[in-house]
């Protein structure tokens, strides 16, 4: 069927299209080897969110009183995208209380990175649990505590 259809085209498009199937071939090999080379490569079939305070060296560690709100919000953002798809599914909280890491670092070495700090504390995230960027079961919700300024700006960062 395909080389029927394929032979159809003008030469020039059966060229192009193999040419491009042999890309796609390939960069799904590639993939498919660096997961191996990687310990184990996750396609989840569930979205799993990990609560973390991350708290720069020298910096305080979260009162329980944030912990429980981070935990409260959190919840809530879990049973309105249960509404919001239509009762079919929703993410998945990791642990029933956010995880507290000290960061290697001061708060002025992640403040003077180009992209907030957050490759280098995800970087420091993935050693400590033992995960490459590959095989983390994870999706990191990262709260930088730094109380003293706004810092860093809201938003999400893909690694």
């Amino acid at each position: 069927m395909w080389s029927e259809w394929a032979e159809s085209l003008p030469t020039s498009k059966t060229k192009q299209m193999k040419k491009n199937l042999l890309i796609i071939f390939l960069l799904f090999t590639y993939g498919t080897i660096n997961c191996k080379a990687q310990s184990m490569c996750l396609s989840p079939s569930r979205v799993e969110v990990l609560p973390i305070f991350f708290v720069p060296k020298g910096g305080t560690n979260p009162v329980q009183s944030q912990k429980d709100s981070l935990m409260h919000y959190l919840n809530w953002a879990q049973t309105r995208y249960f509404e919001m798809l239509k009762s079919r599914s929703t993410f998945v909280i990791a642990d029933s209380a956010p995880h507290v890491y000290t960061g290697n670092f001061y708060d002025s070495f992640y403040k003077s990175q180009t992209d907030g700090g957050a490759s280098a504390y995800t970087d420091e995230l993935l050693t400590y649990f033992g995960y490459s960027r590959f095989n983390c079961p994870y999706v990191f919700l990262i709260l930088y505590m730094s109380p003293a300024t706004l810092f860093p700006t809201g938003g999400g960062r893909p690694i």
